[in-house]
């Protein structure tokens, strides 16, 4: 029993700390009449809190800690979302013996109100159909061309054959690698110029039409210029891990000094966008709080092999970065929408290329320089199985010594709490004063050593409560100096010791046993 209590009370200062932490327990525990008996000697400093790959930790050249995370392109926008050109609708066009030759002009249908003058596309597809109102007995042969393109110097140009004894002929063409001119001469936006022919009219009878259905689809931009309207693109949502070591468990009253998120954007666009943005931070306790960054104002690229990249500070002035950061998130959550053209259209044509793309980045790279408030850490372990002690009627009074020096300058006080076993409610518990903080120099640093030296005593009906009990529950608060209203500066030597010992007062004679 005693073990186990000694080791639930030392689990909630070691809870978080993912290292090895070499505990001088002894081996099984004998109670004897008052005998003390030594339980734990156990070290740590906050380099064990460091570990190697997976920790936001990490130690500066004069052993200050900080935290730092990165993650790159947390939102991203390629050429294909900047400038969207969807399937589009059929175009239908009747020929026949009176109407052989038809040339139209149509508009490529965008989104967002976008205008392009010229595109060139590394994917994409001309779907076709014929379809007679009547079979015909020789083949018919219809010659589709694109007069605003250039394929190798000439437009593009493609026959379709409907075959003798058929009313109907599909077929499909790449336009990849062509180039489109869409201006009409500099007089129009998103102009095509079609025209379908038929070539061996004199096969086709009298009174038979074909109508010929024709679609541009799965267009995928290889380069673009033009304006490409004041739409809103949005970004998949996505979340990344924020777990700070040593405090993944806690939750509240963490507050550094001048906390700043670092977003840096890069583009390789030749548009601006403005980048709206949303993280939401969530604590152990399921708890979220906002970051609410400002709005990012991205300029236009120069030019496509010259990318524009731009730092913007999130902090306290702009966002709401102190408490977003004071919840303690284990897990952030985002979410984002481009706006394009946000000031309208420019002065200078949109442009894009294939490998053109707006992204943002998350860096956070802050000085572990803080105050802590009612930190606060409240966990309950299950299962505990306290009541297996030989004899606990003869335990009169058990007692338990915590000696801790320390180091960090940080307070520590805990409420432990026996559960009852069928209800959940607490039948009994000690409170337990276990770390006054170290002493700090003018920038925060500790310099010095706090002893704490407690006594814990269980009576009879403590003792009772926890044998009944099977799970504990402990609820700690943690402060810098003055209850919290002072910054510290936290170092990887700063470190505590604790021991722990019992004694144990049996209402029985030992020998009479």
């Amino acid at each position: 029993m005693i073990k186990r209590l000694l080791l639930a009370l030392t689990s909630l200062l070691f809870l978080s700390c993912e290292k090895d932490i070499d505990f001088d327990l002894w081996k099984e525990i004998k109670i004897q009449p008052n005998g003390t008996i030594p339980l734990v000697n156990a070290r740590l400093t906050l380099a064990d809190l460091v570990t190697d790959g997976d920790t936001l930790l990490q130690i500066d050249p004069d052993d200050a800690l900080r935290i730092y995370y990165r993650q790159d392109s947390i939102f991203s926008y390629g050429a294909n979302k900047l400038v969207r050109i969807p399937d589009q609708d059929p175009e239908q066009i009747t020929l026949s013996r009176v109407l052989p030759i038809v040339q139209v002009g149509k508009n490529l249908g965008t989104l967002g109100g976008a205008e392009i003058d010229s595109a060139e596309f590394f994917k994409g597809f001309l779907e076709y159909s014929i379809v007679s109102s009547a079979p015909v007995s020789n083949p018919i042969d219809i010659q589709f061309t694109l007069f605003n393109t250039d394929d190798g110097g000439t437009p593009f140009s493609r026959t379709i054959t409907l075959a003798a004894n058929e009313t109907t002929a599909l077929d499909s063409a790449s336009v990849a690698q062509l180039f489109f001119d869409f201006t009409a001469g500099g007089t129009r936006t998103n102009f095509l110029d079609v025209q379908l022919a038929i070539q061996n009219i004199s096969d086709l009878p009298s009174g038979v039409d074909l109508d010929v259905i024709f679609r541009l689809k799965s267009l995928e931009v290889q380069r673009a210029v033009g304006f490409f309207g004041e739409g809103a693109v949005v970004a998949p949502p996505g979340d990344f891990d924020l777990g700070i070591s040593g405090l993944e468990n806690f939750a509240g009253g963490f507050f550094l000094s001048n906390p700043t998120v670092t977003l840096t954007t890069i583009s390789s666009a030749g548009l601006p966008v403005e980048v709206r943005s949303t993280f939401t931070g969530l604590n152990s306790a399921g708890s979220g709080v906002p970051l609410a960054p400002p709005n990012l104002v991205i300029n236009a690229a120069p030019d496509v092999n010259t990318p524009t990249l731009s730092p913007f500070s999130v902090d306290n002035d702009n966002s709401n970065i102190v408490n977003f950061l004071a919840n303690i998130p284990n897990q952030v959550f985002y979410r984002a929408q481009a706006s394009l053209n946000p000031g309208g259209r420019p002065s200078t044509p949109n442009f894009v290329s294939r490998n053109s793309k707006v992204s943002v980045n998350f860096e956070l790279d802050i000085p572990l320089e803080l105050r802590l408030e009612q930190m606060t850490l409240d966990e309950t372990i299950e299962d505990v199985q306290i009541g297996s002690v030989e004899s606990p009627d003869f335990i009169e009074e058990l007692t338990l010594f915590v000696r801790s020096e320390n180091a960090i300058p940080v307070t520590m006080n805990m409420q432990v709490s026996f559960l009852d076993s069928t209800t959940g409610d607490s039948i009994g518990g000690v409170f337990l004063d276990f770390l006054q903080a170290a002493p700090v120099d003018a920038n925060g640093q500790s310099n010095g050593t706090s002893v704490t030296e407690s006594e814990i005593v269980l009576n009879d009906e403590q003792i009772t409560a926890l044998l009944k009990s099977n799970a504990i529950r402990f609820r700690a608060a943690v402060n810098t100096l003055n209850g919290g209203s002072e910054r510290v500066k936290l170092y990887a030597t700063d470190g505590l010791e604790v021991r722990m010992a019992t004694q144990v007062r049996l209402n029985v004679n030992p020998e009479s046993l």
